[in-house]
């Protein structure tokens, strides 16, 4: 009988690590595999032990257990490695001033902390705001409140079950959305911000359904994964911003890191949370800012909540002139 539990065991784990890379066989499973990931220390002693105590040769199974878990888990290695030890990076300067993005992106449940979010908004110097929240009310407030000088632009989108609004001192242009449309899709609003004559950035905001309902899951992971391709093979300067409700260790979050062609703005912070339920399993960053390689992030921050679940997150960056350059070398060589 102990052997028959033990056996269960190692393939209830063993086929859990798999689901993460193989196609899902259910919704219910591709939402455990992406939590899966951060319960790996638990599952890599439980599995070794279990190998362990059922095998004859005990030092050869160990040894088995220990390389097939390297191998299967491979991914929490990469988020070790990118959110401890990647080097910040070195103090830039070109000799010329070159163009800024300051971002700062939050939800708000009430206008109970109205001056903190002033007070962030101000520490972070943003020059693009994006505000999250489910009340109408409290978007009009937020308009009267933040609308200072005629040099900030206000989009106010209205969804059914939120509103978006970005206040803007950059020129945002050609702005394509799917705000307006009732239909089960992810919400997303692609624009280019002119920073000067002659330089444009296509900046994207990228809002996930709840992953409850199973279309809504299949369909935020369709739509991540054809925008994660879209910015990786981009030939311009991107800045991706999003509640995309998929943790690091998600296939979502891998299609836009991987081989770092795009970068998270938090990397080098520790495992930064932003988001906070009572459950401290599902305590997870599944809120990201993600650039490539024409920016140079120069502060990048996750600040206290101001709704007592989502955390706020600011990040600025530098436009790189240098590597714009060779970008565009390169293009033309090709």
């Amino acid at each position: 009988m102990e052997k028959i539990l033990i056996l269960l065991a190692i393939s209830v784990s063993l086929f859990l690590n798999l689901a993460t890379y193989a196609p899902p066989v259910s919704f219910f499973l591709d939402i455990a595999t992406n939590l899966q990931g951060y319960l790996l220390s638990f599952q890599l002693i439980l599995t070794a032990f279990l190998f362990y105590k059922l095998l004859k040769f005990r030092k050869a199974s160990l040894l088995i257990s220990l390389t097939l878990m390297l191998v299967l888990d491979y991914r929490i290695f990469a988020d070790i490695k990118n959110f401890y030890f990647y080097p910040e990076n070195p103090p830039f300067s070109s000799g010329v001033e070159e163009p800024k993005v300051n971002i700062y992106f939050a939800k708000l449940g009430s206008l109970d902390s109205l001056e903190e979010l002033k007070k962030q908004i101000k520490n972070s110097q943003a020059n693009l705001i994006l505000l999250k929240n489910y009340n109408p009310t409290i978007s009009l407030a937020l308009i009267q409140t933040l609308k200072t000088t005629e040099q900030i632009n206000v989009l106010h989108y209205k969804k059914h079950d939120f509103d978006l609004l970005i206040f803007s001192q950059l020129d945002l242009e050609d702005i394509q959305q799917n705000f307006d449309q009732e239909q089960e899709l992810p919400n997303y609003l692609i624009a280019k911000i002119r920073l000067n004559q002659t330089i444009t950035t296509n900046f994207i905001f990228f809002n996930a359904l709840s992953p409850l309902i199973e279309s809504n899951f299949h369909n935020n992971k369709a739509y991540c994964r054809r925008l994660a391709t879209v910015v990786k093979n981009s030939q311009e300067p991107q800045i991706v911003v999003g509640s995309f409700l998929a943790t690091p260790h998600s296939l979502c979050y891998n299609w836009f890191t991987a081989k770092e062609r795009t970068k998270d703005v938090l990397w080098g912070k520790g495992f930064v949370k932003t988001w906070k339920v009572n459950n401290p399993l599902l305590n997870l960053k599944l809120d990201h800012i993600f650039y490539n390689s024409f920016w140079r992030l120069t502060n990048s921050a996750s600040l206290p909540s101001l709704d007592q679940v989502h955390f706020p997150q600011s990040a600025s960056f530098t436009f790189d002139q240098s590597f714009s350059n060779s970008a565009l070398g390169n293009s033309d060589k090709s």
